[in-house]
């Protein structure tokens, strides 16, 4: 049968917490390591990025140096210059010389254009409008090269050469870029024309397409018009009106990063500038794809994560069961005592705290089955006590009805009382010795209890020794209660007796009465027998002014036995709850130390009680041997007075009818011990 489940028991905390506390640590461990080595990435990222677009930033650079070292050769030659000076004379251009020269110019080209498979064409321009091209090709009647953007770049700046933007070609369908620079007279600044060449951009997308970037990322190339010259998907697309190519192109550095979406996913670009031709340069990272490393040791942080929970959960539930399972059998068998079986023990093989409750608790057990035991040997005594005198009062109210006999029976009764007395006597001694050692174990009582107190302020470390004291002084209480106890009941019993005494007294004064009226009525032979009559009047008289005396003082004491037994109980209340905050916490120090000075107020307060029992002990002893030298001289002057068989059937049936009130209590402590199994 499976066990309920309760977050309440402490397997479930133990597994709770563990589980919590690693699940805690293994998720911020998992959610710090990604953070880590994802800003890792980044980082890498970026520095490879700034690798590679500074690889093909020089890459781009050898290009144009290569063809702007050509340019400004071929604009300084002194062939260009001698045919673009041949073309200003209109007579002489048909000359010989003349065609010579653009022959050479154009031999010149060609090798140029064998020499780089890039080039497409080469072109000069002279100012006139004339324009040579290898390979030659038919332009159409209204060209007028000098609008050309080509044209118009290289006579803005003579010093440099001009890029243009990158265009297709109508004819090839490639992306070309032309490269021109203004041809000037040697020792002169005067502009002769333009010479330019048309250069395919496959080699730069070659180039950038070449290196690789990490992370399934691309590299790209744009001019300054934000023209895609090398893209995967944008290539010869003007994105300037893309949002983050703006920012790019209007950024004041010439490097730099940019985060963004594209395509519905994050991207992140890292760019530089050529100088050269304003153009950009750089790269580009889909970050699900850059992080997708840091995502993969994540997914399996968090995989390990969930292992180990599992794994520590298993642990923590085979550790917890091994530490309650002897605690839930410790449970099952206070259970049991809580029923009343007193009859359990549980066995322990262990040295730690739950080995230690464990012998606690089975000397605990022990005790309980020892009081029980006693409890029950003082009920069967108790009820047998009864029965005896139940059957002592049946043959005394058989005798009381022969009259004859009753002057016997009055001188045994006065006998019996006088027996009484001394017996009354003796347990008056006795406690007398029992109230002197309850005093004594009260002031041993409250001598422990404030070691008890001075030991509490020594803190922690002194915790055993508390519990020491705290047990003893246990003890002692449950000794000064069955002492109290023993004491109410022996008060009890002199009540009793004194009533018998007093009924007694009763009777003898009412007989001394009826000898003095038969004295009366005989004269002068009856002065004697009325002298004896009215000595035995007076002798009553006393016994019942003792007797009087005594009941007060035993009353007294009654009284003062049920405040000492209420004190009793409060103190011994106090003590067991003194000793279960102990077991249960050291934490509540402070509250014990209050309590065990509760504790000693208490035991002083019983200490003085006991102590006014002890100045009136000497009392009660007294009066109990004045009442016993009392009921001596009434046996012996009950020998001559007539007893009454009423009065004495009446006193028969009263303690008949204690008996049986005394029957019935025994009945019902019997039934309370029966539910312990001992």
């Amino acid at each position: 049968m499976l066990k309920r489940f309760s977050f309440n028991s402490l397997r479930t905390k133990m597994i709770f917490i563990f589980s919590s506390v690693f699940t805690v640590i293994l998720i911020g461990l998992a959610v710090f390591l990604y953070m880590q080595q994802s800003e890792k990435i980044k980082d890498d990222a970026q520095t490879n990025s700034e690798s590679i677009v500074k690889q093909i930033d020089f890459g781009i650079n050898m290009f144009l140096e290569k063809y702007d070292s050509t340019i400004n050769i071929l604009s300084n030659q002194s062939l260009i210059v001698d045919y673009l000076k041949s073309t200003e004379d209109k007579k002489g251009e048909d000359s010989l010389e003349a065609k010579v020269l653009q022959t050479r110019v154009s031999n010149e080209f060609a090798s140029f254009i064998r020499h780089n498979p890039a080039v497409t064409n080469v072109y000069v321009t002279a100012m006139n409008k004339k324009i040579l091209i290898e390979p030659s090709v038919t332009l159409p009647s209204d060209f007028n090269p000098l609008e050309a953007p080509w044209f118009k770049g290289a006579s803005s700046d003579r010093e440099e050469a001009f890029w243009s933007e990158p265009y297709e070609d109508k004819s090839s369908g490639e992306f070309i870029v032309t490269l021109s620079k203004v041809v000037t007279e040697q020792n002169s600044s005067k502009v002769l024309g333009v010479i330019a060449f048309d250069i395919k951009i496959d080699q730069l997308n070659e180039l950038v397409k070449s290196i690789d970037v990490d992370y399934q990322g691309y590299s790209f190339l744009f001019d300054q018009n934000a023209v895609a010259m090398v893209h995967p998907t944008e290539k010869g697309k003007n994105l300037m009106n893309l949002g983050f190519i703006k920012e790019m192109y209007d950024a004041s550095g010439r490097s730099g990063r940019l985060d963004y979406v594209f395509d519905k996913q994050d991207r992140v670009l890292f760019y530089n500038t050529i100088k050269e031709t304003n153009w950009k340069v750089g790269t580009v990272y889909i970050k699900k794809n850059m992080l997708a490393e840091a995502t993969d040791l994540r997914n399996i942080l968090l995989l390990l994560t969930l292992v180990i929970i599992v794994l520590i959960s298993t642990i923590t539930t085979v550790v917890a069961r091994s530490i309650t399972k002897p605690l839930i059998h410790l449970n099952n068998q206070v259970s049991k005592v809580a029923q009343g079986d007193l009859t359990v023990s549980v066995q322990s093989t262990t040295g730690d705290e739950v080995g230690q409750l464990t012998r606690n608790f089975n000397s605990m057990v022990m005790s309980m089955r020892e009081i029980i035991q006693s409890v029950q040997t003082s009920v069967t005594q108790v009820k047998e006590s009864p029965e005896s005198l139940s059957a002592i009062s049946e043959e005394t109210t058989a005798s009381s009805e022969e009259i004859s006999r009753a002057m016997d029976e009055v001188a045994h009764g006065a006998t019996q009382a006088a027996t009484d007395s001394e017996v009354a006597n003796q347990r008056t001694v006795d406690l007398s010795t029992q109230i002197e050692e309850v005093d004594a174990a009260s002031n041993e009582l409250l001598t422990h209890s404030r070691s008890a107190s001075t030991t509490s302020e020594n803190g922690l470390r002194q915790m055993t020794n508390l519990k020491e004291k705290a047990h003893r002084s246990n003890e002692v209480l449950h000794t000064v209660e069955s002492v109290i106890q023993n004491l109410t009941k022996k008060i009890n019993e002199i009540d009793t007796v004194l009533h018998s005494i007093n009924a007694i007294s009763d009777q003898t004064n009412l007989l001394a009465l009826n000898a003095s009226i038969e004295a009366a009525r005989a004269g002068e032979h009856g002065k004697g027998f009325a002298v004896v009559a009215e000595e035995v009047r007076k002798l009553a008289e006393q016994s019942a002014r003792a007797t009087d005396q005594v009941r007060m003082t035993i009353q007294d004491i009654q009284s003062q036995s049920k405040q000492a037994t209420i004190e009793m109980n409060t103190t011994r209340k106090i003590a067991d709850e003194q000793t279960l905050v102990v077991n249960e916490t050291e934490n509540a120090f402070h509250s014990i130390s209050s309590m065990i000075d509760n504790m000693v107020s208490s035991i002083q307060g019983i200490s003085q009680k006991v102590e006014f029992m002890t100045s009136h002990k000497d009392d009660v002893v007294g009066a109990i041997q004045s009442i016993s030298a009392t009921a001596q001289q009434s046996a012996a002057s009950s020998e001559e007075v007539s007893a009454s068989t009423e009065q004495q059937l009446m006193a028969l049936n009263s303690i008949a009818q204690s008996a049986a009130s005394l029957n019935e209590a025994s009945i019902s402590l019997a039934e309370i011990s029966s539910k312990f199994h001992v």
